[in-house]
């Protein structure tokens, strides 16, 4: 959960620069560079194999700002909720 966090914090400190006026343009590597976060990650074997590609297929599917707003942020946050419930206890 630690991890999943992690890379959520990441994004949305995105979404807070975005909210004081930096463009996404300016922010989309930000945004590419958790593929190889979360592939530093698996080498650390602080994450487990699927999880880069898991990290790579959402940030794929942004390709505007109503994207990461409308789909990349509810998105993950479903996905840490999921894990988080069912990795308790």
């Amino acid at each position: 959960t630690a991890q999943m966090r992690r890379f959520f914090h990441h994004v949305r400190s995105i979404d807070a620069r975005l909210k004081h006026g930096v463009t996404f343009d300016v922010l989309r590597a930000d945004l590419d560079k958790l593929h190889s976060f979360a592939m530093a990650a698996v080498g650390q074997q602080k994450v487990k194999e699927p999880f880069p590609d898991v990290i790579w297929r959402m940030i794929r599917a942004v390709n505007t700002e109503v994207d990461f707003h409308k789909g990349l942020l509810p998105h993950f946050e479903a996905v840490l909720n999921y894990f988080t419930y069912y990795t308790k206890g």
